[in-house]
């Protein structure tokens, strides 16, 4: 990373550590804390911080952006959800902006994409979290099929609940897409997967509503299904679910922004 100017993480050739990005240079120092700054040992993982003369002074006319990275005692905090071994080499596991919230745990889409694609059926997926009322995000898979092969997502969904712990199942289920966004670089675009909305591989798409609760009034997702469900055909129930926001984006003319919404899923 740019803030560090050179690398601050080294991998000997004479004892290389499969998956690992190294052992940190001599003058540098490297920690993993937890989500109250807490040091944290061994294994555990948590955000990975570098200090020491290889460190940035700060962004140049951004002294707001400056403090969220670096903190009082020039702790660089990198963003990066990290661990390391019992010989002072570090893991990298994901980026905690694209971690999942999913009730108290934290899940790795990375993770869960390194299983997916151990999968014989499998070419390339990514993983997002897909809004949950109850549970706050559950994870999603998009999954690109190897040519010949017709797995379902049930049969996906069962291959990942047999190698990981209940709370990194893919809750959100399986989407079936041709290809997966990617950068230039490879880097998985997951912005682009959450603006398709919630796509369904038989029906194509299902009617998701964004609703915001009158000010007292404590309605559930449930409670509106069935509300609208008493008024429409079958094909026009609200399939996707319901999702409370506090506001509805709309354009100066009123217009709903429903670019916008599907940011959101």
């Amino acid at each position: 990373m740019t803030e560090t100017t050179l690398g601050v993480l080294i991998t000997k050739s004479s004892s290389p550590r499969a998956g690992s990005v190294g052992q940190i240079v001599p003058g540098m120092m490297a920690k993993i804390i937890d989500e109250n700054g807490t040091a944290l040992g061994p294994y555990q993982e948590g955000e990975l911080c570098f200090k020491g003369p290889l460190i940035m002074k700060g962004y140049v006319g951004d002294e707001a952006s400056t403090k969220i990275a670096i903190d009082k005692d020039n702790w660089l905090h990198t963003g990066d959800v990290a661990y390391y071994d019992g010989d002072g080499y570090f893991f990298i596991v994901d980026r905690i902006k694209e971690l999942i919230k999913y009730k108290a745990f934290q899940v790795a889409p990375a993770e869960l994409e390194g299983i997916l694609l151990t999968h014989p059926g499998i070419s390339d997926a990514a993983v997002v979290g897909l809004p949950d009322e109850e549970a706050g995000e559950l994870p999603l898979a998009f999954v690109v099929r190897r040519p010949g092969t017709s797995i379902t997502a049930k049969e996906v969904q069962d291959f990942v609940a047999a190698k990981v712990s209940p709370q990194k199942k893919l809750r959100g289920g399986v989407q079936f897409v041709d290809a997966i966004p990617k950068n230039p670089t490879g880097k998985i675009l997951r912005r682009v997967l959450k603006l398709v909305g919630l796509p369904d591989e038989e029906a194509g798409e299902l009617p998701l509503a964004f609703v915001v609760r009158r000010p007292g009034t404590s309605i559930t997702a449930k409670e509106v299904q069935d509300f609208v469900a008493a008024k429409v055909s079958p094909q026009k129930k609200l399939r996707g679910g319901v999702q409370f926001v506090d506001t509805i984006p709309k354009n100066p003319t009123g217009k709903i922004l429903r670019r916008v919404l599907k940011e959101r899923v």
